[in-house]
């Protein structure tokens, strides 16, 4: 299980939690309302982020999935349903639930007339005289107006979002009562305001010195104008729930106090021999009062230690009696509960084989440790990759590096844009399978357990399969098979750096038939519109030819492409394409959207070409699966476009960007240049 934080944010509590969590190295993801939210999320550099509002069901769903083991509620004092939803779907699924709750400061309440509700506050503002200034954005709106008769003498501050601006059309504010600004906003700033609308009279929230609460009240006082606070609702509602009241508290409640923080050390052994075993990791290894790690390693680690040139020093610190416990586990979750049930141990230590940077294990191990509360030492060891580029004599600042350590990778598509690749395969078949997958003309070169005994001390039996280090290029992948242990693989691409860089396919380039295809123009912008990025996942529904998918794909190796196409001419043209590109992060998927979607793993982008009608279909899907999901769709037709828009308005998306391409190509007819003006193309992007 993942033990990530949830952070429900959007505020600056939640901003300032998020960046200490970062600090201090613990895994954590922020969850925001709105688009806007997530804008000011990333500039404050908070990179992992679910957006869009989410019901007590969805909260629990969420959940459900297990990869967070504590949720933090840093949502606005005054967001009291979404506040109470999130405890409960936090109870639902008996995950810790923690609210960060505001500082509430002391506050001079001369002058001023406090509420308890919009509702009331509504009531007072009908009884006053002159234009009123709303200081508490959006939200409630509809519901303050209601009972406000003369609507003109209202004027209203709300966030610069098309959201805000929209509440304030449908609360019946128009023109330049709607002030749509970003704040914070100081004591001048809200006495110019007050000023320029000639406000008798402001409504602001108990909220806090965060909320800017200090400089309304202080303008509001300068200006002699009357001001109306609508009381925080948290402040008489008593503690029913785990609250803390500082980012410190949660921290401490997060990662354990000083005086309780346990530890416990990752250390990477090396490639196996002792002679390679860092004074770090004997170190390690001398304070352990117990030991784990994969049976693998141990049972290496066991040979190296009883054989061990340092002999004199280990013996030292292994006795035969073998106080110190050596379990083969290597599960963070199963370690966790095991030293759960033996206190006892208080300096436990996990073994990794190489270098625990280039470890999936011990990074797994580092997020689950630090979400426990452990304070997580690592000991980093000397890795294989180090060795392999040593017996190359090739210095690491060239070399590219790629795992494909039980983990999907797409090394071809690497091999095309790097001259140095080093791979990390799961074991010798894996190796053998990644070489033969390859384009031709790289040159390959493997390593066979790095570290262990030399060359010189290889079998002399050929029939038998060795386990000692061997370096050699291959010619016959076939002969890795008189190999076994770990492997890595060195790939030359001598073409690599003649690349172009993202220049993108002429149309010349696809092969295409008599089916319709995206022109390289059009494909441009459209690609551009998806703003794919690494890792990233895009379904290309009627992908036609594939320009679009063999395009997306060159761009980054990282990147899955799913081409949906239901036409057998054209799925035939997309695996033709498929392998004149040789793209294994290319999946054909013959069949008719919205049905051929269903098993597609989530999208990050996008594109509709065709949609065979069911185009209302395919976005219920698209934003089912993910609804941050980036969508492109082409419009040729009026037609077409006249639908989209339609669907758009159905679905409530009212942040759609469209443009229209015009595109004419000139070419020489004797002396002359003639245009060739292509179809006009409507593109659509959300």
């Amino acid at each position: 299980m993942r033990e990530n934080i949830l952070i429900f944010g959007g505020t600056t509590e939640g901003r300032k939690l998020a960046d200490a969590l970062s600090k201090a190295g613990v895994p954590h993801v922020v969850s925001v309302a709105t688009e806007y939210g997530k804008e000011i999320e990333l500039e404050s550099g908070e990179e992992n982020l679910l957006v869009g509002r989410k019901s007590k069901d969805e909260m629990v769903a969420l959940l459900s999935k297990g990869e967070y083991s504590k949720v933090v509620d840093a949502t606005h004092p005054f967001a009291t349903l979404v506040s109470s939803e999130i405890a409960a779907a936090c109870k639902e699924t008996k995950t810790t639930y923690i609210r960060l709750k505001r500082p509430l400061d002391k506050w001079d309440e001369e002058g001023t007339t406090s509420v308890s509700s919009v509702s009331e506050a509504s009531k007072v503002l009908e009884e006053t005289s002159g234009n009123i200034l709303v200081l508490t954005g959006s939200r409630d709106l509809s519901e303050l107006l209601a009972g406000i008769t003369d609507k003109t003498r209202v004027y209203a501050r709300v966030l610069p979002s098309i959201d805000s601006i929209n509440k304030c059309l449908e609360a019946g504010l128009s023109g330049r009562q709607i002030i749509a600004m970003q704040g914070p906003f100081s004591q001048g700033m809200n006495e110019a305001l007050i000023k320029e609308t000639g406000a008798k009279v402001i409504l602001t929230k108990e909220s806090g010195s965060s909320g800017g609460f200090e400089e309304k009240l202080a303008a509001a006082r300068a200006c002699s104008v009357k001001c109306v606070v609508i009381s925080n609702p948290e402040k008489d509602r008593g503690e029913t729930v785990d609250t803390c009241s500082s980012v410190e508290e949660v921290l401490e409640r997060v990662c354990g106090s000083n005086k309780e923080r346990k530890i416990i050390t990752l250390a990477g052994m090396g490639p196996g021999s002792s002679e390679l075993w860092t004074i770090e990791f004997l170190n390690a290894l001398e304070g352990a009062d117990i030991i784990f790690g994969a049976k693998t390693v141990l049972d290496e680690f066991k040979i190296q230690r009883a054989g061990s040139l340092m002999g004199t020093r280990l013996q030292g610190t292994f006795r035969s009696d073998m106080d110190c416990p050596v379990i083969a586990q290597y599960d963070p979750q199963i370690i966790y509960e095991y030293l759960e049930d033996h206190p006892e141990y208080k300096m436990p230590l996990v073994i990794y084989s190489g270098d625990i940077s280039l470890c999936s294990g011990a990074k797994r191990g580092e997020s689950f440790f630090w979400g426990k509360g452990y304070e997580v030492r690592k000991v980093s060891g000397i890795s294989s990759i180090a060795l392999f580029a040593n017996r190359l004599s090739l210095p690491l600042e060239n070399v590219k590096v790629v795992s494909a350590h039980g983990r999907k990778c797409n090394v071809n598509g690497f091999a095309k844009m790097e001259e140095n690749l080093f791979v990390l395969p799961s074991d010798i078949e894996d190796a053998k399978k990644i070489i033969d997958g390859l384009d031709e003309g790289y040159r390959v070169t493997v390593g066979v357990n790095l570290g262990s005994c030399k060359e010189d001390e290889a079998f002399s039996d050929p029939s038998k399969v060795s386990v000692s280090e061997a370096v050699f290029e291959v010619t016959d992948t076939n002969e890795l098979l008189k190999y076994q242990g770990k492997v890595l693989l060195y790939i030359h691409n001598s073409k690599a750096p003649e690349r172009r860089i993202n220049a993108g396919l002429m149309d010349s380039d696809i092969t295409r038939g008599n089916v319709p295809m995206t022109k390289e123009d059009i494909r441009a912008l459209s690609i551009r519109r998806l703003g794919l990025k690494k890792n990233a996942v895009l379904w290309d529904v009627g992908a036609g030819t594939g320009s679009i998918s063999m395009e997306a794909a060159l761009l980054d190796p990282t990147i899955d492409v799913y081409a949906i196409e239901r036409k057998d001419e054209a799925v035939e043209l997309l695996f033709e394409n498929k392998k004149k590109f040789g793209l294994n992060n290319v999946t054909v998927v013959k069949g008719l959207a919205p049905e051929a979607l269903k098993d597609l793993p989530k999208p990050e982008g996008v594109f509709v070409g065709g949609s065979g009608g069911n185009l209302e279909d395919i976005l219920t899907a698209v934003l089912s699966a993910n609804p941050s999901a980036k969508v492109v769709i082409n419009c040729v037709t009026l037609e077409t476009m006249a639908e989209t828009v339609s669907v758009l308005d159905k679905k409530g998306i009212t942040d759609a960007r469209i443009i229209q391409v015009n595109v004419s190509r000139y070419e020489k007819k004797g002396s002359y240049h003639l245009a060739d003006a292509q179809n006009p193309v409507y593109i659509i992007s959300f």
